[in-house]
Parts: structure tokens; C-alpha cells; sequence
């Protein structure tokens, strides 16, 4: 009598097992946590069951792929899934589906690339809510798709050593939209650009540490773009960031910004190389921003009402029409034993102050350069300047090219 050979067990089959806890085709019943350890490269013929119970995928470095044509990942609640040295390719199918959604699930991809998956405006990874986990990890998009990396609505994202390119949009949000709460540590964000925010677009809680965002660009926000938020940037590099109007690495409005040691250098906008705020509230320390540029105003900071307090902060070789350090209107300035040297400018190579308040303690405001009027400070007759312990030096009007 000839055997008969057994059909293989399948990832569909597979998944049905570990959420019913029973046997499913020739798949033994899962139980409790479960472990599905790939052998092969698998192209999905339609989208995975949905994830409702405690899931590892164990991929041994192979490829899941839909082929440009189905979704693959859908997480529930109670559901809980961990992939690990996978490659997750080509997920895109109907009404926005990427790689992964997850509704009140949670998820942890841990070194996991994700490419290529996202359809036309979707995202490769979408939370509604519940929670996911990035560690080790690389997200990769296409320069002819507009799609985001990740969309976070209402729920917990973590972010840590991995890279995130290569996203387009064209509306807010290149790379990530953040309505919910979201953590970024030991991470890099580049070559994402967007109508605005085009590393990340921020309506939710956001905290930043030790990461790097470079060569991004924007109508608004170069790399970040924050709306009536709370940011938190914490020992992180912004560099070869552009806006087309403001911000040209951050732009921030009716925030809450604190910002300490941390680089911003070679970013440039129309108006706030470096940074843009508008009605926030920005805090920056022990921070160096440096060779940032504006065609129009504050070749470093444009800050238009709201305050800025710098503290033990470095304003240097920034260079604008108005205000080759900073730009000010109608805000509320503090500086506390900073530097603000070697800006230059048409007026105001240091500062330019329409309105409000600018406040100077035992800071040094040196070789600035204004090709036309005031070297150091320009301001108008509503502005209110005090000084106390400070330092004027070696400020030029003449030629700023050298």
C-alpha cells in the first residue's frame, strides 16, 4: 500500500492552532505561549487570521512577503506577538494595509526589516491602539510610494536602535505621524521628506534621546513638526535638515519644547535655520546650534510669540537676512550663560527683536556681524531689553563674508 505524504503545516494553520489552543489541519493545538519558527522564505497568498493569543515568530533571518498584494500582520487585544530576525517585504493590500496593524494588541519586532510595505498613502505599520516595540530594527521605504513608516493613533510606541528611511509624503508626516505616546532612543531618522514633519509629526506625547536625524525635508519642520504637544529632546543631532518655510530642523507650535544637550548644525528654512517656534514654550540647555541658516529671519531660532529660555547654550556662525542668531517677535527671551558668537546678518548679526521681552544673564555676545546695522542686537522701540553681567565683544558692522 503506497503512504500517503502528509501536507505541510502552514503559517495560516499555524496561527489558527496557537489562538484556538487546538489542532488546526496538520498543525498540533497550540497552547498558552507559542513558538512558529520559519525554515523558509513564505509569500502570503492572503492576509494572516488575525493574532489573538501569545505569539513568537522565530524567522532564522528568512522573508514573509504579500507580494505587493495583501496585508500580512493584524494584532488584537489579548493578542501579543514577537517577531525576530525576520524580513518583512511587500506587505500592501486594500483600504491601507501594510506589514502589521495592531488594535489593542501588542508587538514586538526585534532585528526586523520591513520594507517596501505600504500601498499608495498607507503605512507599513499602523497602531490604533495598544502597544508596539522596535529594537534592532530597520524600516525602509520606496522614493516612488507615498506612505508613511508608522502611524500611531491612540497608543504606545518605543523606538530603540533602529533606523528609520526613505519614507514620502505628501501631507503631514513623511516617516511617522504620532498622535499617542511615542519614545525614540538610540535611533536614526533620514532622507524622509513630507509636506511637513518629515521624520515625525507630532500631535501626541514624544520623547527623543541619544538619536540622530539628518538630510530630511519639509514645507514645515524639517525633520520634526510638533502641535499641541509635549517634546522632549535629550542628547540627539540634527543635521542637513530643510524646510521650505519654517523650522528647518524643528518647528514647533502651541508646545511645550525642552530640548538639552544636543546638536543642531548645518540645518537651514526660510525663517529658523534651526528652529522654529510659534505660541510654545521652548526650553534649551547645555545645546550647540551651529551653521544653520534662513533665507529671511533667525539663521538659528525664529521664535514668534511664546518664550525661549536658553541656559548654558552655544548660538554660533548661524547665518539670516534679519537676526544671524536669532529672530524674535512679540516672545519672551532669557538667556542664562550662553554664548552667542560669530552670527551674521544684514541687521541684527546677533539678534532682532520686534517686541516682547529679551532678557541677558552673564552671557557673551561676541564677533557679530551685521552687513549693514547692529552687530549685536537690533531691536524696536516696543521691545524690553535687560542685561545683567554680560558680555559685548568684538561685534563688526562691514563685510560678514569672511
Amino acid at each position: 500500500m503506497a503512504l500517503q505524504r502528509l501536507r505541510p503545516c502552514t503559517i495560516y494553520e499555524q496561527i489558527q492552532a496557537a489562538n484556538l489552543d487546538e489542532a488546526v489541519g496538520n498543525c498540533p493545538a497550540g497552547y498558552r505561549a507559542d513558538v512558529i519558527e520559519l525554515n523558509e522564505d513564505i509569500t502570503l497568498w492572503a492576509r494572516l487570521p488575525s493574532i489573538k493569543s501569545d505569539i513568537t515568530i522565530q524567522s532564522n533571518g528568512h522573508a514573509i512577503t504579500g507580494d505587493g498584494k495583501v496585508g500580512m500582520f493584524s494584532v488584537l487585544a489579548g493578542g501579543k506577538l514577537k517577531i525576530e530576525n525576520a524580513r518583512l517585504i511587500k506587505g500592501a493590500g486594500s483600504q491601507f494595509e501594510g506589514a502589521i496593524q495592531i488594535d489593542g494588541g501588542e508587538v514586538h519586532l526585534v532585528d526586523v526589516t520591513v520594507s517596501d510595505s505600504a500601498d499608495d498613502r498607507g503605512s507599513a505599520i499602523m497602531v490604533q491602539t495598544g502597544r508596539l516595540y522596535i529594537r534592532d530594527s530597520k524600516l525602509e521605504g520606496r522614493p516612488d510610494i507615498r506612505s508613511h513608516a508608522i502611524t500611531n493613533e491612540d497608543g504606545t510606541v518605543s523606538i530603540v536602535n533602529s533606523t528609520i528611511e526613505g519614507f514620502h509624503f505628501d501631507f503631514p508626516g513623511g516617516a511617522i505621524i504620532n498622535h499617542g505616546n511615542m519614545t525614540i532612543a538610540q535611533s536614526a531618522i533620514l532622507n524622509n521628506s513630507a509636506m511637513s514633519g518629515a521624520a515625525i509629526y507630532s500631535l501626541g506625547t514624544l520623547e527623543i534621546s541619544d538619536s540622530t536625524f539628518a538630510h530630511n525635508s519639509a514645507g514645515l519642520g524639517g525633520a520634526i513638526h510638533s502641535l499641541r504637544t509635549e517634546l522632549r529632546i535629550v542628547d540627539s543631532e540634527f543635521t542637513a535638515n530643510r524646510a521650505d518655510r519654517q523650522g528647518g530642523a524643528i518647528f514647533s507650535r502651541d508646545t511645550v519644547t525642552r530640548i538639552s544637550h544636543s546638536d543642531f548644525n548645518s540645518n537651514s528654512a526660510a525663517k529658523g535655520g534651526a528652529i522654529g517656534g510659534m505660541d510654545s514654550w521652548l526650553t534649551v540647555s547645555n545645546s550647540t546650534i551651529k551653521n544653520n541658516s534662513a533665507v529671511e529671519k533667525g539663521g538659528g531660532l525664529n521664535i514668534q510669540n511664546g518664550s525661549l529660555r536658553m541656559e548654558s547654550g552655544i548660538i554660533l556662525d548661524n547665518a539670516a537676512e534679519d537676526g544671524g542668531g536669532i529672530n524674535s517677535d512679540n516672545a519672551t527671551l532669557t538667556f542664562s550663560e550662553s554664548e552667542i558668537k560669530r552670527n551674521r546678518a544684514d541687521i541684527g548679526g546677533g539678534f532682532y527683536i520686534t517686541g516682547g521681552t529679551l532678557t541677558l544673564h552673564d552671557s557673551v555676545i561676541q564677533s557679530n556681524c551685521a552687513s549693514n546695522s547692529f552687530a549685536a542686537i537690533y531691536h524696536d522701540d516696543k521691545a524690553k531689553l535687560t542685561e545683567a553681567g554680560s558680555i559685548f565683544a568684538d561685534n563688526n558692522k562691514g563685510d560678514c563674508s569672511d
